[in-house]
């Protein structure tokens, strides 16, 4: 489903260990959560949508290590391709990582891990659908919309259970 035109939208900025992030939601589903260099001018609402508290609750949460597993319901924007690649990503579980390779042989798709990375790249809704767990196929990082210092940050605080942390630096 996608956002309709006469959605109301709702959007907050929060501080956060890896600087500002911007939460964007309707009245029902997460629509996207991304970096921003400057804590915009808030904007004021009577009251925020349930789907806003959950995601600064189970952010808060993520962050002071008490949840691995966001619930939520999202609704990001983008072609079919992208959505089901998004959807792969979900099922990356914290603190492992996968290689762009490994993610598009998954998908049926070994020939396509240029689009895979590309869809990857276009992921509006970051950290919980966990782009940041996919890594170069020498173990290396790689791009990440959010930088590559947040990336490594992000995968650091997920403690890569079964993984050789050398290979991030």
């Amino acid at each position: 489903m996608d956002q309709k035109l006469d959605d109301t939208i709702f959007i907050k900025y929060v501080d956060s260990p890896l600087g500002i992030i911007t939460i964007t939601t309707n009245e029902t589903h997460l629509l996207s959560l991304n970096f921003n260099e400057v804590n915009e001018e808030q904007f004021r609402y009577a009251t925020l949508p349930t789907i806003m508290s959950n995601t600064l609750d189970q952010l808060t949460r993520y962050f002071n290590k008490t949840l691995t597993t966001f619930n939520l319901p999202l609704q990001p924007t983008g072609t079919n391709f992208q959505k089901n690649i998004w959807q792969t990503l979900q099922t990356i579980q914290f603190g492992s990582v996968l290689s762009y390779q490994k993610l598009a042989e998954q998908i049926e798709s070994i020939s396509k891990t240029r689009p895979v990375a590309s869809a990857i790249a276009k992921n509006p809704i970051l950290i919980i659908i966990p782009c940041h767990r996919v890594i170069g196929s020498n173990g290396k990082l790689t791009g990440y919309s959010g930088g590559i210092e947040r990336k490594r940050h992000l995968l650091l605080h997920e403690e890569l259970i079964n993984y050789d942390k050398t290979l991030l630096f």
